[in-house]
């Protein structure tokens, strides 16, 4: 055992008498050669007193109860239980992955009275454990795709040596490439739009550091308790499709508009204490930034236009990102074909997006040109339209 501390409790693996675990005064330690060598384990364990150890068979589950500061838990065993001298030697190593199921849990998050505290469940979806031999200097990436070899999901791993564990949560990438102050979704009440679901089926894995890497697959299976017909499900697929490529558009707009707003008010603060500014050029510069800020508004409101959250004064339109956001959510929360009035306005939408962004590429073909002639002229610096925004 670790030279000068005191065992408190020893428990052996059921299916592996290599792998032993002890608790000491002092935190708890694993070993993966039957004693001869032993390792703390980190994470999330305080340095604290493990006064016993059970190994849950079904599964395959540490707990530990320490000493005043209740029990902590490992999920899901299988990586260390099949670690071997041969995996330790290995640069990168990728352990088989159980199958993940497409459950549909009860959200609690809107009870925010009086209710009985519950632990958080395990983690939801495909968990993917890795061994990594020495500290990486590139980014550890998890790539997910599916049996064509198209790309479904890119996750990123801790930059740290040994064990490591990332979580797939059976989902194709959110419409957002980040959250953004201000947008829907982008933290607060809701959490973040995360992507669509992917189908059940056989996905390919593959864990990379610079040129080293490791492959696997896991298998999808959806929730026994849903039933929908193939047709149905593709029907579903394909409306969440047309959804979050628009909503991949609108925030490909907005950010678009917010850039050429934020040069806009730079530009007008810049000029605010030069009286020899053409009134012609201040004007043209007031006019654009008005355009801007109206399509802005029929988008979705910038942050110190919207208010904080709530729906829209009612003498306002309702924002068209809240529209397709709002059936996107609706057909999230369910399993069947989409229903027809659903469909009559993803293609409304659709319209609306599309003629919406043209008005912007105008904006950015025409009017941005014309101001910047006008601002070139003047011997003030221009500003830059950006690229061209392409339709959905």
């Amino acid at each position: 055992m670790p030279a000068g501390l005191t065992c408190r409790v020893l428990r052996e693996h059921p299916h592996n008498q290599n792998l032993l675990f002890l608790g000491t005064e002092f935190g708890a330690y694993v070993s993966f050669d039957r004693g001869a060598h032993w390792t703390r384990m980190k994470g999330n364990l305080p340095l604290v007193r493990v006064d016993d150890i059970q190994i849950q068979p079904r599964d395959n589950t540490l707990v530990l109860a320490t000493h005043g500061r209740s029990i902590w838990i490992l999920d899901d065993l299988t990586p260390l239980e099949k670690i071997t001298e041969g995996t330790l030697g290995e640069d990168v190593h990728l352990f088989d992955i159980g199958p993940a199921t497409h459950f549909r849990l009860y959200n609690r998050k809107a009870d925010t009275g009086h209710k009985w505290f519950m632990a958080p469940n395990p983690p939801y979806g495909a968990v993917i454990n890795y061994y990594l031999k020495d500290k990486p200097t590139n980014d550890v990436k998890i790539t997910i795709s599916d049996r064509g070899g198209k790309t479904i999901r890119e996750l990123t791993g801790a930059k740290e040596s040994g064990m490591g564990r990332v979580v797939w949560d059976l989902r194709t990438a959110g419409p957002e490439p980040t959250p953004t102050p201000g947008a829907p979704g982008g933290g607060g009440f809701f959490g973040p739009m995360a992507g669509p679901r992917v189908a059940p089926g056989e996905y390919n894995v593959k864990i990379a550091i610079g040129t080293k890497q490791a492959t696997g697959n896991v298998r999808v299976e959806e929730d026994p308790r849903i039933q929908i017909s193939e047709s149905d499900r593709v029907k579903l697929a394909d409306a969440m499709s047309r959804l979050f490529d628009l909503l991949k558009a609108a925030g490909t707009t907005r950010r678009s508009l917010a850039n050429l707003k934020t040069q806009l008010t730079t530009l007008q603060n810049s000029l605010k204490d030069n009286p020899e500014t053409p009134k012609n050029v201040t004007e043209a510069i007031q006019k654009l930034s008005d355009d801007v800020t109206n399509l802005q508004k029929r988008l979705f409101p910038p942050p110190d236009l919207s208010g904080g959250a709530g729906p829209p004064l009612p003498d306002e339109p309702r924002p068209l990102y809240f529209d397709i956001l709002n059936v996107a959510f609706n057909m999230d929360g369910y399993t069947a074909a989409p229903t027809a009035d659903e469909m009559l306005r993803l293609d409304d939408y659709a319209k609306k997006l599309r003629e919406l962004i043209a008005e912007v590429n105008k904006m950015m073909d025409q009017d941005v040109p014309k101001l910047n002639k006008q601002m070139s002229d003047a011997g003030l610096q221009i500003v830059n339209p950006g690229k061209k925004i392409p339709p959905p």
